[in-house]
This record gives structure tokens, C-alpha cells and sequence, in this order.
């Protein structure tokens, strides 16, 4: 038992005084009781004059005489009655702090250092193991106060609180250790946790703010924050109580939670947040979350939100609220809904990087499970080049077809997908009625990433959906890299479709894109393919084995082609030889068309043996030669042999080996098997030899014939069309039985 106020020990720290209530505190205390945010908190007698304050002081000496004591005192700052603070037993060696602060005092630290002294006293003086702390919730007042002095947020009472009002709330909790507080543990660590703030960010259009006491939130969430931000946003009607926890999640460190305002009018906007900063194992990573009432959607004002958010985030942190600067953080992370491309695409804009994807990782109420996409944004990170702004699908025109953005109502309908070559070599890409979901998915999220491009073909007089041609991988290896490719419904085949379309992508790509290099793939058996790309200009790069696995589980070779844009302006026909016509013959570049008969003159025993051909040659290896020598190259041009008023492929006619420097080349000539006996090689080689003596042509001056001994039908060409024997080499020519023979060597120099 203490004789009050005799015994009652005084606490000071020079400049917080506590000691025993005395009678000339009473005026002050009846300031205290009749203050409106006092009464909101704390149950008070109503009316309040001399006679309750009385019997409060009453009340103080009886605390101190019982056992256990209540120590109870004034609070005393520069000779003046400041408040009250006390110690409550709640348990063996566990002792409540409670207190209370006149308002002429409230926000200057003064309570921090009473809760401070009354502490140190209850370890000291009551050997305490630890001291509590309780108030009404949305008492930030009283919670800083003890948060000052190293106090932990234990959590929250529910509807245990009664303020003056006689309305019901929950109780916030907290405690302090002997442990933490010995060892200033207490003080050091919760200084790593702040009590943020929303610090005031001002941008052009928009502001980031505090909420204020009486925001008004126009309406609850719409259709698509329900969807997406069922969790974060709230209801009107519970907008208060929203906000309430928010403040209170700042205050234990949680996170920052900012209005998003008109930068003029102050009209709320939306929301935007970082939280999880209270987790150790993450520290210097926030998590952004957002979202926007349906009138400042489509306006830009995510983006600004984002800008100002940004640079504040990653500042420095200049006090322990982190109120006078930043975050200081070094990691920003945010997730978005698979589905929500709005969200993705301020995220991209803002510099964010996507990092991760989770399939049905979300759950929902009302729909299946969803994927998740996530992005993350590193203090280091360059901003400037990493923003990424979503493509656009513009629609393109040529004389039958138009090229435009696919919507879901080009589902196609199941007769549509059963083509079994394009289920053969498009097996992965050619959507049905139940994965075009899926597609249009992938396709939205390629232009978002800024990755891909994704046609619908439609026919311009029905408006039918034929099919799609596309860009992807965008930027994959090289910035200015991509690929090409295309598919058809059944019903769109053989119209010649995709080689009409296909030159509008490439000049899209080349000139809108700023590409320097397209390719595509394809089976090395998917001939039709091959075909359109060598039209459009393409020249095949290489193949390779084993690497196309179809649909029915076959393994195929692959076929890669490319086009440059410094290639480009020179037309296929710039890039094929000069067409060639006599009153006897007809020469002209090569076509794909010609694959069949070529091959068919490749396989003849006659062609085998002396030009020393494989026996099996495969339609695919002609094919291969087809593509690699349609084409002028620095050495050599080949023409297809035609009758003077035909375009049938009846033989090949090459001027080869070219040597620039001695202007010579060399002539090589064959014919199909059903064309010989016509006098068309003999025609051939003159027109080609004539075409390569001009000054408008290859202007050589000396061209040869090389000949395996035994050929007599192309020893009798070369002999009438006025070459000469030169000479002969013994044992050189290989032919296609086995045996090696001499060659005979022609030449015929260009007239004068």
C-alpha cells in the first residue's frame, strides 16, 4: 500500500514530469473530459464538472492504497497539468499502460515519453515480465504514443471497446517484453518498422494523397473490379471501416495506401497501395495493387499513378516513418489476373518486367480457377527502355482479302478444322471451337507484350474468316528479328490466299515494325508452304532432321528460309535471271512449279549416269536444289528451258562458274527425257550464250563446255552450236554407274 501522494514516487526525464494529482489539476481535467475526441475513446461521465473531477481524484488514492497497487499519475509538463497515465495488474508480473493527454498537448511527443518512464518503472520497480496496451480502434493517437516507445500491434479485439457514445468497436492490442526492453531491442527493431504515411505526390493530371477523414467513395465495385479487385476495393457503405484498416495496416508497418485524386478538382479516382513491407524475408520488395473507379478507366491516370509511385518507392528513406522520403525500397512487384490486360498493360507501359505465369493459381466464386501473370520492377532497372507500350492491329487491304484484328466472334465452326494437312503440319496452332478461347488469348497477350501480331484473313466481298497470318517472336535473338506464319480453313485452300496477303505483313513488318530480318519455318514436306515463301521473296537458309513432331506423332524434317529488309526492295524477279527469248526457245527463272518435272529429268537413268546423280534422289533433295538454284548468285545464273511459245519446264540451261576478273564462265545444259530430239538444247545455248557475250547481259568473252567422253548428244551440242575441242582430261568425270572418264573441254570465245 502507497500513501497517497506522500509515497507516490516521481518519474521524470527533465522534460515530462510525473508525479500524485493534486486539487489544482481539477479545471484541467474537465478540459480533458469535455474534449470531443477524449469522449470519442474513452468511457467519461456526461455532464463532466468539478464533482466527477473530484471523484476521479478520489479515485487515484484508492489505487494507490490497493493491493495490488494502481499506480496512477499526473502527467507534468513545464509546471503544467498535461494528462494522466497508469499501470493496471493484468496477471502475474503483466501490467496495462493506459493514459490520456489534455488536447492543448496532443502531437508533441509527450505521451511517448510518460508511456517511456511508466515502463521503465513496471520493469524496474513491479519486475514486470511484460506491459500491455489496449485502445479503441481508430484511436491512432493513443496507438502512436506506445508505438514510440518499441510496443508490438498484437492484434484485434472484436467488439470489445465502448466509448462515451455507448457504440461498440473492437479493441486494438499491444505489448512490450522485459526481454525486448532490457535488451533495447524493443526500441531498435520496431524503428525498422515504420508507421508510414501517405506522403502527398503531385503529377500533371492526377495526385497521390492521404484519404481523408470524410471521403466519400461514389459506389461499390463494378463487373470488372469485381472480377479483378473483389478483395481490394470496398463497398460504399463500408468504405469507413476500409479505411480504417488501412491506416492501421500503415500504422504496424504493413504497407502505404494512397488515394488516387484529380490533380484540380480533388475528385477520388481510385486506389493505389505497396504493401507487404512488414515481411522480413522480403524485405526491400513492395507489392503494388491498384484499382480505378469505372469514370477514370481509359484515361491515362493508371500510368500517371504508377510514375509518381515509382521514383517515391525507391527514394531513400530519410526518418523512420519514412515520412520525409521515400520507401526505400529496391524491388517492386505486383500480380495481375491472366485475364486482366488492362492491369498488364500499365504495367508494361510503366516499366515493368513480366516475370512469371501461374496456371490456375486464382481462385474465384463464380468462375474456374484463373492463371496469374507476374512482373516485377528492380530499383537498378533502366525504366526508359524497358516500358513496353501494346501493339495495335491495324487492318490491312489488298484486292481481295482484309487483313484485321480477330474478335470472338470468328470461332470457327467444326467443319472447318478437320483438314487433316493443316492438322498435320499446324497441329499446335490452328484453333477448334474449344481452344479458340485460348487463341484469342495468346493473341492478346502477344500484342500486349508487344511479341506478336495475329491476322484474321477475311474474304472482302463475304466477309468470311479464312484463316491468319501473323508475326511472333518479335524481338526474340535480335530486337528487330521475327517470324512469320500463316494457316487456312479447309474451305480457303487453293485460292492462292496467303501468297496475296503475305507481302502486306512483310512491308508491315519492315516498314511500321522497323525489322531488318523476318524467317519462317517449315516441314521440309510441307511443299505448298514453301512455295508461297520463295514467291514472296524468301531464300532458304538451311534444314535439319528430326525437328517437327506432327500430329500424329510422326517425326519430320524442318525447312528455315529468310527474308532481309535490305533484300526486300529487289523483287523476286530482280533477284532471278533475266528472262531469254529467240525465235527458238525460251529461257526463264526457275518457279516452284517446275519441282515435278524437274525431278522426274533427275531421276532418268540418262541424267543419272552422266551428270552422276544419286539414283534415289528424293523429291525433297530436288526440291532443295530447286530453291538453293533459282536464284543469281555472283558465279552463276540458271534458266528453265521452254518452247519459244510455252512456259513447261523442259530442261535447265546454266551459265557458271563466272569469274568476273577473266570474264569467262562455263556452260552447263540438260533437257527432260519427253524433250529431247526437239534441237531445244542446241536453241538454248545459244540464247544463253548470246545473253552472256552482251554488254547488257554478263558481258563475258570467253565461255567453255565441259563434256564426259561417251555423251555424244551433248558433245553434238557443243560442237554445233560452234564450240571447239580444247583439250582433254584424262580420268577426271565421274559418272553414275561408277566408272570415271576423261573429259573433253570446248570453248568458244565472244565475237567481235
Amino acid at each position: 500500500m502507497v500513501n497517497f501522494p506522500a509515497d507516490v514516487p516521481t518519474l521524470s526525464d527533465d522534460v515530462v514530469t510525473l508525479r500524485a494529482h493534486h486539487p489544482g489539476d481539477v479545471d484541467r481535467i474537465i478540459e480533458f473530459a469535455n474534449d470531443e475526441r477524449s469522449r470519442r475513446f474513452i468511457p467519461l461521465p456526461d455532464p463532466y464538472g468539478p464533482q466527477q473531477a473530484q471523484e476521479f481524484l478520489d479515485s487515484v488514492a484508492i489505487n494507490w492504497a490497493a493491493d495490488p497497487v494502481h499506480p496512477v499519475w499526473a502527467i507534468e509538463v513545464d509546471g503544467q497539468f498535461a494528462g494522466g497515465i497508469n499501470l493496471h495488474p493484468r496477471g502475474s508480473r503483466t501490467w496495462e499502460v493506459g493514459y490520456s493527454m489534455h488536447p492543448g498537448l496532443r502531437g508533441r511527443g509527450v505521451m511517448t515519453r510518460a508511456v517511456r518512464l511508466v515502463v521503465d518503472h513496471a520493469f524496474d520497480a513491479l519486475d514486470a515480465l511484460a506491459v500491455t496496451w489496449r485502445c479503441g480502434a481508430g484511436n491512432f493517437a493513443s496507438w502512436r504514443a506506445v508505438w514510440a516507445a518499441g510496443f508490438a500491434f498484437d492484434g484485434v479485439w472484436c467488439r470489445m471497446h465502448r466509448g462515451s457514445f455507448g457504440d461498440s468497436d473492437n479493441l486494438w492490442l499491444g505489448s512490450l517484453t522485459r526481454a525486448e526492453w532490457g535488451l533495447s531491442l524493443g526500441r531498435e527493431h520496431r524503428a525498422a518498422r515504420p508507421w508510414w504515411e501517405a506522403k502527398l505526390l503531385r503529377g500533371e493530371r492526377v495526385v497521390l494523397r492521404p484519404y481523408r477523414d470524410h471521403e466519400e467513395l461514389p459506389g461499390g465495385p463494378d463487373e470488372i473490379a469485381q472480377r479483378f479487385n473483389a478483395d481490394m476495393q470496398p463497398q460504399a457503405g463500408d468504405f469507413p471501416r476500409w479505411l480504417r484498416d488501412r491506416r492501421r495496416r500503415m500504422a504496424i508497418g504493413e504497407g502505404v495506401f494512397w488515394c488516387i485524386a484529380d490533380a484540380v478538382t480533388g475528385e477520388l479516382l481510385g486506389h493505389i497501395q505497396v504493401t507487404r513491407l512488414d515481411v522480413d524475408f522480403i524485405r526491400g520488395t513492395g507489392w503494388v495493387g491498384y484499382w480505378l473507379l469505372p469514370s477514370a478507366r481509359g484515361r491515362g491516370v493508371l500510368a500517371e499513378a504508377l510514375d509518381l509511385l515509382i521514383p517515391h518507392a525507391f527514394a531513400d528513406r530519410t526518418d523512420p516513418a519514412g515520412v520525409d522520403g521515400g520507401l526505400g525500397l529496391h524491388r517492386l512487384y505486383a500480380g495481375t489476373d491472366e485475364d486482366h490486360g488492362a492491369s498488364q498493360r500499365a504495367l508494361r507501359r510503366a516499366g515493368f518486367n513480366e516475370c512469371a505465369t501461374e496456371r490456375a493459381a486464382l481462385a474465384h466464386d463464380d468462375r474456374p480457377h484463373s492463371g496469374a501473370i507476374s512482373f516485377e520492377l528492380l530499383a537498378s532497372d533502366d525504366r526508359a527502355t524497358g516500358r513496353i507500350a501494346p501493339f495495335s492491329i491495324p487492318t490491312l487491304r489488298t484486292e481481295r482479302f482484309v487483313l484485321r484484328e480477330w474478335t470472338d466472334a470468328d470461332t470457327p465452326r467444326p467443319e472447318q478444322v478437320t483438314d487433316p494437312d493443316a492438322r498435320r503440319f499446324m497441329a499446335n496452332e490452328l484453333p477448334t471451337e474449344q481452344t479458340f478461347p485460348d487463341f484469342m488469348r495468346r493473341h492478346r497477350l502477344g500484342l500486349d507484350r508487344r511479341t506478336s501480331l495475329n491476322w484474321c484473313i477475311e474474304d472482302a466481298n463475304s466477309g468470311e474468316p479464312l484463316g491468319n497470318v501473323g508475326l511472333f517472336d518479335i524481338g526474340a535473338g535480335t530486337t528487330s528479328n521475327a517470324e512469320v506464319g500463316y494457316w487456312l480453313w479447309q474451305s480457303a485452300r487453293g485460292r492462292r490466299v496467303i501468297a496475296q496477303v503475305l507481302p502486306a505483313v512483310l512491308d508491315h513488318g519492315f516498314d511500321k515494325l522497323g525489322l531488318t530480318r523476318i524467317h519462317a519455318a517449315t516441314d521440309l514436306d510441307n511443299i505448298a508452304s514453301q512455295k508461297i515463301l520463295m514467291t514472296a521473296g524468301f531464300r532458304q537458309w538451311g534444314a535439319d532432321h528430326q525437328a517437327y513432331t506432327n500430329a500424329d506423332g510422326s517425326v519430320t524434317d524442318g525447312a528455315y528460309f529468310e527474308l532481309l529488309a535490305t533484300e526486300r526492295h529487289c523483287t523476286v524477279d530482280e533477284r532471278l535471271p533475266h528472262p531469254v527469248r529467240t525465235d527458238d526457245v525460251r529461257l526463264r527463272p526457275l518457279q516452284p512449279s517446275d519441282l515435278d518435272r524437274a525431278h522426274e529429268a533427275s531421276v532418268d537413268p540418262s541424267w543419272v549416269l552422266w551428270l552422276d546423280g544419286p539414283a534415289d534422289r528424293t523429291l525433297q533433295q530436288t526440291h532443295e536444289w530447286l530453291s538453293r538454284e533459282r536464284q543469281v548468285t555472283a558465279d552463276r545464273q540458271r534458266w528453265a528451258i521452254c518452247a519459244p511459245d510455252g512456259d513447261e519446264f523442259l530442261g535447265c540451261v546454266t551459265v557458271q562458274n563466272i569469274d568476273q576478273r577473266t570474264r569467262s564462265g562455263e556452260l552447263g545444259y540438260w533437257v527432260h527425257p519427253d524433250a529431247r530430239g526437239r534441237g531445244l538444247a542446241v536453241a538454248a545455248v545459244n540464247a544463253a550464250a548470246r545473253y552472256a557475250y552482251s554488254p547488257e547481259g554478263l558481258a563475258l568473252r570467253r565461255l567453255s563446255i565441259n563434256v564426259a567422253e561417251g555423251n555424244e548428244p551433248s558433245i553434238a551440242v557443243a560442237r554445233r552450236t560452234g564450240f571447239r575441242q580444247t583439250g582433254r582430261d584424262s580420268l577426271t568425270e565421274p559418272l553414275g554407274d561408277g566408272r570415271v572418264v576423261d573429259r573433253l573441254r570446248f570453248e568458244r570465245l565472244a565475237p567481235d
